[in-house]
């Protein structure tokens, strides 16, 4: 499990970063995504399309919205970007 340390989001925000997870690859990259009081660190591609957005919350958490909802929707925070990324997109099985 990758967690959202510095070390991480440090990597993200200078190159994208892919991650496989459940089979399917994910891109995370710096944004300056905005709306109302949130402002987003990294975003969320999934085949693309930006899925989500990583909000600042702690050294070791990060909360996370769906693309729709940044500015609108309260966070949820995760401790590690796999159990983030499941929020962000279920797997289907």
């Amino acid at each position: 499990m990758t967690d959202f340390t510095d070390g991480f989001a440090s990597r993200a925000k200078t190159s994208d970063v892919e991650l496989v997870h459940e089979g399917r690859t994910f891109v995370i990259r710096d944004t300056d995504a905005e709306n109302g009081s949130q402002a987003a660190y990294l975003e969320v591609a999934l085949d693309g399309k930006v899925i989500g957005y990583f909000l600042q919350w702690a050294n070791y958490q990060s909360g996370a919205v769906h693309a729709n909802m940044l500015g609108i929707g309260l966070p949820t925070i995760f401790d590690t970007v796999e159990d983030a990324l499941d929020f962000l997109a279920p797997a289907t099985r």
